[in-house]
């Protein structure tokens, strides 16, 4: 199954970019990542009807802290399941965790599967849309709340200034030490360097990177992707000593401008699952909908980890205070690869 990918790679990837809720992590270059970086083996299922594709559907095999086996779409990702009739792959999946002995498939955000019975839903909040099909900024910038404008000028005074990046070099001395601070100060298991600069490697025509300046320093940056008629952030890093500056509401409003340029339809803001995130998405203008995990087989007892429950709560914060900075990408990347989130 996953050689049938590599011989068909462009025809995959040019499914994504035309589907609705293809993303960068549906592309056949996120898999090459995977594959190196963790050494996940994969399975690239495809549906073709009179040699055209009708449907597509990536997981990968992985191990959780306890070793047990899991089928995952997508690792790392907001966004996985099925691009297209997804009970057609019902079939090569029984016979996927059967053949791997994997427990169950686990499914993020899952948009192409509407009400296919045999998955179980799992709520999880919400995930947030701009809509942003033929509008020009000041359109968007006129549906915002109050509260972006002002910042956005406050930006302004200070003399913030957003610029567009690209490649390695950005990503090695100004995104990646930003990030390993954002995780920390979260209480998060970061992902490597290697990772991103993988990333910008195999997904570089996709990848959308902005960053804030202030008085010759970077003091933020976020990460977008640019696929089809989406346009999909993912990755917030900012040095929260001049969050007063108000430099992350520009670095959303300049990749918005970006995205209108290029002439998107959606601004995808992911998802939103605290009261925080909700509050600071939808001044934006957004609109919202259920987002879920789902679940196969339907009866299996299992839910995602949350850093705010249980036994998650506890190294969350012994990660955000107990390890030093230089220190956590290691075990980040052992626990991120287990828990594929």
């Amino acid at each position: 199954m996953e050689e049938k990918l590599f011989s068909e790679e462009d025809e995959w990837d040019k499914w994504v970019e035309i589907n609705t809720w293809g993303r960068y992590t549906y592309l056949s270059g996120y898999g090459k990542v995977l594959r190196e970086m963790f050494k996940f083996p994969s399975f690239y299922l495809i549906k073709k009807e009179e040699n055209r594709i009708k449907a597509i559907f990536p997981l990968f095999l992985l191990k959780n802290l306890s070793g047990k086996r899991y089928l995952l779409s997508l690792p790392f990702s907001e966004y996985g399941g099925p691009l297209g009739e997804s009970s057609a792959f019902l079939p090569q999946i029984e016979q996927i965790l059967k053949e791997t002995k994997a427990k169950f498939l686990e499914i993020h955000g899952g948009r192409g599967i509407g009400n296919s019975p045999p998955f179980r839903p799992l709520p999880l909040g919400y995930y947030a849309l701009l809509h942003i099909k033929q509008s020009t900024p000041q359109d968007i910038l006129e549906k915002t709340d109050h509260s972006v404008r002002k910042n956005l000028k406050k930006a302004r005074r200070n003399s913030l200034r957003a610029k567009r990046e690209q490649g390695e070099e950005f990503l090695k001395k100004d995104f990646y030490p930003l990030y390993l601070t954002s995780h920390k100060r979260l209480g998060s298991p970061p992902l490597p360097l290697q990772f991103f600069l993988s990333l910008n490697r195999y997904l570089s025509p996709y990848m959308r990177i902005i960053s804030v300046n202030y008085q010759g320093s970077i003091i933020s940056a976020l990460l977008g992707w640019s696929v089809g008629k989406s346009f999909h952030i993912t990755h917030i890093v900012s040095d929260h000593r001049y969050w007063h500056l108000r430099g992350n509401d520009l670095a959303h409003w300049a990749m918005i401008r970006w995205a209108i340029e290029e002439g998107k339809e959606i601004f995808d803001f992911g998802p939103a699952r605290y009261p925080g995130q909700i509050k600071y998405k939808e001044k934006w203008g957004v609109k919202f909908y259920p987002y879920n995990y789902f679940y196969y087989p339907p009866d299996i007892a299992i839910s995602p980890p949350q850093a705010h429950k249980g036994i998650y709560r506890y190294l969350s914060l012994i990660w955000k205070f107990a390890l030093p900075k230089f220190f956590t990408p290691l075990p980040g990347k052992f626990i991120r690869g287990h828990l594929g989130i």
